[in-house]
């Protein structure tokens, strides 16, 4: 794995001492003064036994997007994301990273590069339903309290670096600290709000309008995308698209 270049500072130098483990199932305790009505003393969910990712900078794109929406994040918010993310530091252009039927569920998170829902049509034509640039994310279940999972695929349109945290143990940490509650309700509010916007997008019978509208209300989205891949989520063809560019 490629050592991620050091753009972060040491701010969190005061956690980025190892757990010492008293058992096999050891995790930390919750202890911050900030959850009112919260049972403080409950273990956080631990994922999968691994070491800690504590102080690995490809957490701090996510960890600055929490602490936008939450500002008392501290050391037990840190330590139990640290202690559940899968760092994927450099992955190809075209790895496949979920299938209907994958299990278990995670959330990914995109600190880099660009994904993209993917399915394919019964004429054999690529269907995008969803563009994941940096700093957005994707669950692969239709939400955390069901079994039921989205009906495409994840695919790497670009080579990106991503974050996957088991969408269980977002699920427990979510039930037990306000942080993680807030944390799952922003990510949720998002995702239904580009949603609303692609399918108001879809709802533009003019095709012409439809992709000016595009240019317009998504421009990073515009940006970063092939004329290909705008076509794919758009439901046009690449040959209009080429046309109504040469029409600016």
């Amino acid at each position: 794995m490629t050592k991620p270049a050091n753009r972060v500072t040491n701010r969190f130098h005061h956690v980025n001492k190892p757990f010492r483990h008293t058992s096999p199932s050891f995790c930390p305790t919750i202890r911050c003064n900030h959850t009112a009505g919260i049972n403080l003393e409950q273990p956080i969910p631990r994922a999968m036994s691994k070491p800690l990712h504590i102080g690995h900078p490809a957490i701090a794109p996510f960890w600055a997007y929490w602490k936008r929406h939450y500002p008392r994040l501290g050391a037990p918010q840190w330590e139990w994301l640290a202690g559940c993310v899968e760092i994927r530091s450099s992955v190809k252009q075209g790895s496949q990273l979920f299938q209907p039927g994958d299990r278990p569920d995670y959330l990914y998170f995109i600190n880099d590069g660009l994904l993209a829902g993917i399915w394919w049509d019964a004429d054999g034509h690529r269907r995008i339903p969803c563009l994941i640039p940096a700093g957005h994310s994707l669950l692969t279940s239709c939400n955390l309290y069901t079994s039921k999972q989205l009906d495409y695929g994840l695919k790497a349109l670009r080579r990106s670096q991503i974050l996957r945290i088991p969408s269980l143990a977002l699920k427990r940490y979510r039930e037990i600290d306000a942080a993680g509650n807030e944390l799952v309700h922003v990510l949720r509010e998002k995702q239904i709000k580009e949603l609303r916007a692609q399918n108001k997008l879809l709802q533009i019978a003019d095709t012409h309008k439809r992709y000016l509208q595009f240019q317009q209300s998504m421009p990073a989205l515009w940006r970063i995308t092939s004329q290909q891949e705008q076509a794919d989520f758009l439901n046009l063809s690449r040959p209009s698209i080429a046309r109504y560019l040469r029409e600016l």
